[in-house]
């Protein structure tokens, strides 16, 4: 998925475009909020590995920069010596050459001493008989040689060592001179990697933090959008549910209940028991019907939209998952945009006997409650006032309607959602808090969450109006 690159005006523009007021006409609703959301923490898990192997580049691209200096300083002290041997044989030929022209005129004074004194050689030979400035002085060096030039000879081996070595020492700095340029090449080469993969890091690293910071913002915007949501459904919730009746009847025998709400905890402020229910639910859902794969964030959302998870007009839940206070909507009169269902439980689920009342936290009118309730706690009891038994009986109902798809799925869960209430807002509303819910930032996620969200709720008819804003539940 390509990143769509979102400033603080891009998300808010966004935000605006996904509110409250426009949800009916835009079946989205947050949607486009997670996909920035999604697609930009996908580039974060993308950038920081790759960051990672950037700083191991680097930290071998230094060592082998360490490891070449030290290459290169040898061998600058290589070449510095190879020159210095080279000096050394030069003076030493120059040493040589003057010993052995100190030598040849030495032994030429010897034939001049030995030709003007008249005296004779050895032997037959007589210097006398011989033209020193001629070629009979060359016939003289050869012919006596043997006997008296052994110096010179000796003088002239010396000097062909010594340039011998001369040109040995030569070849060696010429040799050390292509060494040190191969290094230094090596060098250049590894510095200049080095800048590349330092600049590469820097650049990386600054992705990162942009990418961090549209992170921070995306999720603020969509905190954002669902605090307006919660506005709006506390508004349309204000219309929705009646005070409760002076002696309400729960079809459960009284007794003692708590005084003090159960605190709200993670994910997004759902209350511990209410939690507790929707994860119970989906475990209960997962042994007796595993094809369904109702997930506890499914059974959250329809809590949410439905009654704030129990704590509408700040009621509350007692240890046991019974409201503190009895959740019951308004009557069902047929008038203001309800249904018309006269009473069916004589009072015994919504303490009317004349209309119906959806009751409970999950909002079940009396009639699907008496087909569709369970138990959720195995106390014994059937109670839609327990959130245990009601969340139970939602996940059973749930996966009824999204059949024969997967209520983890986004079509399967609006397929379930339209089936509890036939309203495209609603459904909506469902799938930004599912969204919500199993992205896995406020708690245990679904696996693998949502994916995107259908462009078109899938049913073969949605009406134009919504029948009613408490759930239509008819009997399976």
């Amino acid at each position: 998925m390509r990143l769509r690159r979102l400033g603080v005006a891009g998300v808010l523009a966004l935000l605006a475009a996904a509110a409250p007021s426009a949800i009916g006409a835009q079946e989205g609703g947050g949607n486009d909020l997670y996909l920035v959301l999604d697609a930009t923490r996908s580039r974060v898990e993308q950038l920081e590995p790759a960051l990672v192997d950037l700083e191991f580049q680097a930290i071998g691209l230094n060592q082998q920069l360490i490891d070449l200096t030290a290459q290169v300083e040898s061998g600058r002290m290589t070449v510095a010596a190879a020159i210095d041997a080279r000096i050394e044989a030069e003076s030493a030929l120059t040493e040589r050459s003057a010993e052995h022209d100190d030598t040849v005129e030495r032994e030429q004074l010897l034939l001049v001493e030995a030709y003007i004194n008249g005296r004779p050689l050895g032997g037959d030979l007589d210097v006398t008989n011989y033209d020193l400035d001629g070629e009979r002085a060359s016939t003289l060096a050869r012919t006596v040689g043997d006997r008296f030039f052994a110096e010179t000879d000796e003088a002239v081996a010396r000097v062909e060592a010594a340039e011998a070595e001369l040109a040995k020492r030569s070849d060696a700095v010429d040799e050390a001179e292509r060494a040190l340029a191969f290094v230094e090449g090596v060098w250049f080469t590894t510095a200049t990697d080095l800048t590349r993969v330092t600049e590469r890091i820097e650049q990386t690293e600054a992705e990162l933090e942009a990418a961090r910071t549209e992170i921070a913002e995306a999720e603020a915007a969509i905190d954002a959008y669902f605090a307006e949501i919660e506005a709006q459904l506390r508004r349309e919730l204000a219309a929705q549910f009646a005070p409760p009746p002076e002696e309400p009847r729960y079809g459960k025998p009284d007794g003692p209940r708590a005084t003090l709400p159960n605190p709200p905890v993670p994910p997004h402020g759902i209350p511990a028991v209410m939690l507790s229910a929707y994860q119970t639910a989906a475990e209960k859902l997962a042994r007796s019907n595993p094809a369904c794969d109702a997930p506890w964030w499914a059974l959250a959302a329809i809590g949410a939209v439905e009654s704030l998870h129990g704590a509408i007009f700040g009621s509350a839940i007692d240890e046991t998952g019974r409201m503190v206070n009895p959740v019951i909507g308004i009557a069902l009169t047929g008038r203001a945009g309800t249904a018309r269902i006269p009473d069916t439980d004589d009072g015994l689920y919504d303490g009317d006997r004349e209309w119906d009342r959806a009751v409970g936290p999950m909002q079940f009118i009396p009639s699907t409650w008496r087909s569709s309730g369970l138990d959720g706690n195995d106390d014994g009891l059937i109670d839609p006032q327990n959130v245990y038994d009601a969340t139970v009986s939602a996940a059973a109902y749930l996966c009824r309607g999204a059949a024969p798809e997967r209520l983890s799925s986004t079509s399967g869960l609006a397929r379930a959602a339209y089936s509890y209430n036939r309203s495209r807002s609603y459904v909506s509303k469902v799938l930004d808090y599912a969204y919500r819910y199993s992205d896995g930032s406020g708690g245990a996620a679904g696996p693998g969450g949502l994916p995107p969200l259908p462009t078109t709720i899938p049913t073969t008819t949605v009406p134009s109006t919504t029948a009613t804003t408490i759930p239509e539940l008819s009997e399976p």
